[in-house]
């Protein structure tokens, strides 16, 4: 009875989503499958995920409008923060979950966070391709080849038990010249890091090329330097980190675990950090240790500006901005003439300074803060960051691409155009003349005379940035949404160097160069991580999943001699049973890169067979390039007289495996896995 009443109001909920005013809406759209995505081609926003029966996209009124121009159903539910990723948590709705449900799917509840005992899989926004192409798509018809049959008959038993049982750790394995045995392959365990070196040794043993495919998940909100080798990075998910080289970023130990907002460190000892509920933290040793700080509130506090070691400002909710004068020994609050939130607050000195938030509120100071007076910058936008040079000259940016300047201290703002109306949330000039704008979709905007005219930077990533941080005029950081950028040229080209995190998981990809159509590439992939009730003590995983991997490694082992058109990837992911985050980094590194990927195997659970039915299932989806691996899979089941009886599924395939993360990108990949029945 209860799940039916949270079901009901789920769906009144979002059925009368437009009707309600919102910063932004999770936006259903039904019944897009296969060629029917052409239908959303050229969507303005972003898209959280595509499900074989719908998709999820993010957007705001104007974004509503053009589907509606478009005469294309939807149903939208309002939102007021920012999420900028949900979570598909596969199973039934039940009583007992926390936090907002978004939507009810098949066999999944859309949320804005993890639901417990849930396999629940990561999805962030980003700009999906829309439209199926068929350009991937194999053509080619294959007949009975003695190669082939040859391979086929070259699999063996020992081989695959033997992967399984060093895996698992049922037998030691050697690396380096050193004996160890495999506890746990639960992702960001020191086991895991070590099956991952098992697995790219067993790899460089067969003659492959093989590379780690570092990749960072979390959402960095907030950067701090003191010089280019110690830097500061808070995370909006409990975490903060610090470096001391510029390049291996450690995870400092607070105490204590909450959104964090912002960062600011006045000397190479002494740092700040703010977040949720009031929460302030110091240290006087760069980060080895914290202390709270009393604020006074239990407001979220965002940015952090201090002018010298003692004297300070937060802003927070509410228009709320805290002031100290004694290192954070005390702080007092400020009033101001707002009550919208406020992101970011900027000081040029103790006494001139102005903070931004909420439907576009400008306040500014000229007496520290003793009184605030609002600027008035005609919009309604959110605005995030701030950046003054001197009294007079200053940028402010925002959503909806806004980005305005100053001359006159702020009693008057010009608008820039950039020519792109996603959203921009930082600002930071070094000096006069050199700037740079990060916001969504990986762009950096860069100028070297004073803004008349702006430079697209070499970003390479298609992630959501927050943050800006210059160490000096040429070198400086960027961070956002899995992804923490470095430039050494001013902010013209940027490189990712988030592998460099301490808590970074490695993907494993082996690759043999293909002979003739050696741009094609082929990825036959299954992850290496593993789940249990103690996952960091013991998680071995014969099933799940050491024989999707051991499938990996035993073509690789078969395929080692023999000479393909194509070239051939080996993956094995980690961070699949937290999100299918490997596999998802890997695929939209190769969509930004351009690699043609022909097709993906994906072998997950693959080796129990309880009632020895030989049932295995294909999970094939709606697009034809998928459809077109999984005929050419079940032909050669049955020509070279495989003993599988593969049940081929399209319409209700499951996205629990690492093949959906292909499918985002309109690869076509097909998922192997044992009968779930």
């Amino acid at each position: 009875m209860i799940r039916s009443y949270i079901i009901l109001s789920v769906l009144l909920i979002i059925t009368a989503a437009p009707l309600l005013a919102a910063d932004s809406y999770i936006i259903v759209v039904d019944g897009i499958n296969g060629s029917n995505q052409n239908r959303l081609e050229g969507y303005p926003n972003r898209a959280y995920t595509k499900m074989s029966d719908r998709v999820y996209l993010y957007g705001y009124d104007d974004d509503l409008q053009w589907l509606d121009k478009r005469s294309v159903k939807y149903r939208a539910t309002p939102i007021t923060g920012e999420p900028s990723s949900l979570y598909l948590c596969y199973g039934t709705l039940e009583s007992d979950i926390t936090g907002s449900i978004f939507d009810i799917g098949r066999d999944y509840i859309l949320s804005d966070r993890p639901v417990a005992d849930h396999f629940c899989r990561k999805i962030k926004t980003d700009r999906l391709p829309f439209s199926e192409s068929s350009a991937n798509l194999i053509t080619d018809t294959y007949d009975y080849h003695p190669t082939v049959a040859a391979l086929i008959d070259g699999v063996e038993e020992d081989s695959l038990m033997d992967f399984l049982s060093r895996l698992s750790g049922e037998l030691p394995i050697e690396i380096d010249g050193q004996t160890d045995t495999i506890h746990t392959r639960y992702s960001g365990t020191e086991d895991n890091e070590m099956a991952a070196r098992y697995i790219r040794q067993t790899l460089e043993s067969y003659g492959y090329d093989v590379e780690y495919h570092g990749f960072y998940s979390g959402e960095l909100r907030k950067i701090s330097a003191y010089d280019e080798n110690q830097v500061w990075i808070v995370e909006n998910s409990g975490k903060a980190y610090r470096t001391v080289d510029g390049e291996n970023w450690h995870l400092m130990d607070i105490g204590f675990e909450t959104d964090w907002w912002g960062v600011e460190n006045s000397g190479p000892d002494s740092v700040w950090i703010s977040g949720m509920f009031g929460n302030l933290y110091f240290s006087d040793d760069g980060g080895d240790s914290w202390e709270a700080q009393s604020s006074g509130t239990s407001n979220y506090l965002f940015g952090i500006q201090f002018v010298d070691a003692q004297e300070g400002w937060v802003a927070g909710d509410y228009g709320l901005i805290l002031h100290t004068t004694n290192g954070g020994q005390n702080w007092t609050v400020q009033n101001t003439p707002t009550s919208d939130r406020l992101y970011d607050v900027f000081f040029l000195d103790s006494e001139c300074g102005w903070a931004v938030g909420r439907q576009g509120t400008i306040v500014h100071t000229t007496n520290g803060g003793q009184t605030w007076t609002s600027q008035n910058i005609s919009s309604s936008q959110r605005l995030y960051g701030i950046c003054f040079t001197d009294s007079q000259h200053g940028w402010v940016t925002g959503w909806g691409g806004l980005v305005k300047y100053t001359t006159n201290g702020g009693s008057s703002w010009q608008d820039v155009d950039l020519g792109d109306y996603s959203e921009k949330y930082a600002v930071q000039f070094t000096n006069t003349n050199h700037g740079c704008i990060a916001g969504w979709d990986g762009k950096i905007y860069v100028t070297f005379d004073a803004g008349t005219t702006w430079e697209t930077a070499t970003t390479n990533t298609t992630d959501n940035l927050y943050a800006l941080e210059f160490c000096s005029d040429t070198r400086g950081y960027a961070a956002g949404d899995d992804a923490l950028l470095y430039t050494h040229d001013g902010g013209l080209n940027w490189y990712e160097i988030s592998s460099g995190m301490e808590d970074a998981w490695r993907n494993v990809i082996g690759t043999k160069l293909g002979t003739t159509l050696f741009e094609e590439q082929v990825i036959i992939c299954g992850h290496f991580d593993n789940i249990s009730q103690t996952p960091e003590i013991r998680a071995t995983g014969a099933d799940d999943n050491g024989s999707g991997t051991m499938a990996v490694l035993e073509a690789a082992r078969l395929y080692a001699n023999t000479n393909f058109e194509r070239t051939i990837k080996f993956c094995l992911w980690t961070g699949e049973e937290q999100g299918l985050t490997g596999s998802a980094a890997y695929a939209a590194d190769a969509y930004r890169n351009g690699d043609i990927i022909m097709g993906v195997y994906n072998y997950d659970m693959i080796a129990y067979d309880g009632n020895a039915d030989y049932i295995g299932e294909l999970h094939c989806g709606t697009m034809s390039t998928s459809h077109a691996i999984g005929d050419l899979l079940v032909d050669v089941i049955d020509d070279y007289s495989i003993l599988l009886n593969p049940e081929y599924i399209t319409i209700g395939s499951t996205n629990r495996s690492d093949h959906a993360s292909f499918w985002d990108y309109n690869y076509g990949a097909i998922l192997g896995i044992e009968d779930f029945g």
